[in-house]
């Protein structure tokens, strides 16, 4: 889509973007092949697209994936799209409570089911699990790190995310070590992604024009889980602690809430100087420290403390 038919379009459907909602709009139909490139899928794949926007790369996912599932908020939008494509949309809430997460009996032969509502809620309630979906996107960008934090946070996530995001949001999920964009966010999707940015994307290619670059990037789950699924609510809350006051040292910020010599014992096998700030531990040492001290703890004496949910937003 051109930026004039873009254009166009928004005029015919009477909608003006929205800040509020992040609503940038790809254009560009040559990143979008790119995209799709780099998705590399399969006619069996199932995809999850959140913010089809006005349908751009969902016309092209439609055509290279078994099954696509698009959610939008944006009740202007979801209109427009259901005359582009020529299907209805369904709500979220009704879907939800209707079929529980189980795809209609029928979807006309088409491919593409239209979803209207909330992604996080969506995502929230996916109790199917999602390690069987990719999940492809052009985020919006006022959602894009709780989406991926949501994405995250469940036991069985996405075999493949590619999204579209701004390009500082994915300089720091693949920020390394001792870098000034590490931080928690970087190590909360490392723990079971491997990250890398595919390419970059120029503010041009958006409608309304952004003020700052964006980047297409793929993470691809881990093959083996550097910290099992029991232990993911430790991990989770040991590194929200570790960031919780960047320019102290771990050892104390940990301290406050484990027994001191656990933790120093931990520090030791797994190598970690007691005068590290959370900045300088990576991805793996971050696991293996939640491993050794859940075996210390033998896990039910940390249940309490495990089970608290952190604020990662």
């Amino acid at each position: 889509m051109k930026l004039r038919e873009l254009r166009e379009t928004l005029t015919k459907y009477n909608i003006r973007p929205s800040k509020k909602l992040g609503q940038n709009f790809l254009h560009d139909s040559n990143q979008v092949k790119k995209i799709i490139q780099v998705a590399d899928l399969a006619p069996t794949d199932k995809v999850i697209e959140i913010g089809p926007g006005l349908g751009v790369l969902t016309h092209e996912l439609i055509q290279a994936a078994g099954l696509v599932v698009a959610i939008d908020y944006d009740s202007r939008l979801v209109k427009a799209l259901e005359e582009i494509f020529g299907c209805q949309a369904i709500n979220l809430d009704s879907f939800l409570g209707s079929y529980r997460m189980n795809l209609p009996p029928s979807l006309n032969g088409r491919n593409l089911l239209l979803l209207e509502g909330d992604a996080l809620t969506f995502l929230e309630r996916f109790n199917q699990g999602m390690e069987n979906w990719k999940v492809i996107s052009n985020l919006p960008y006022s959602i894009a790190s709780p989406i991926l934090v949501e994405l995250a946070r469940g036991t069985r996530s996405p075999q493949k995310m590619v999204v579209t995001v701004q390009l500082e949001v994915a300089q720091r999920i693949t920020a390394s070590p001792n870098h000034e964009q590490y931080g928690l966010l970087t190590v909360l999707l490392g723990v079971d992604f491997e990250s890398r940015i595919a390419f970059r994307i120029p503010p041009s290619c958006f409608y309304p024009t952004p003020a700052v670059y964006s980047a297409c990037m793929v993470l691809e789950r881990r093959s083996t889980p550097l910290v099992p699924d029991h232990l993911k609510p430790l991990f989770k809350n040991l590194i929200k602690l570790s960031f919780s006051q960047r320019r102290k040292k771990m050892f104390k910020l940990l301290a406050k809430e484990l027994p001191s010599d656990i933790v120093m014992q931990a520090f030791k096998r797994v190598g970690i100087s007691p005068d590290v700030r959370a900045e300088q531990v990576s991805v793996v040492d971050f696991a293996s420290l939640t491993n050794d001290i859940a075996n210390q703890l033998h896990l039910d004496n940390t249940s309490s403390y495990a089970n608290r949910t952190p604020d990662c937003s």
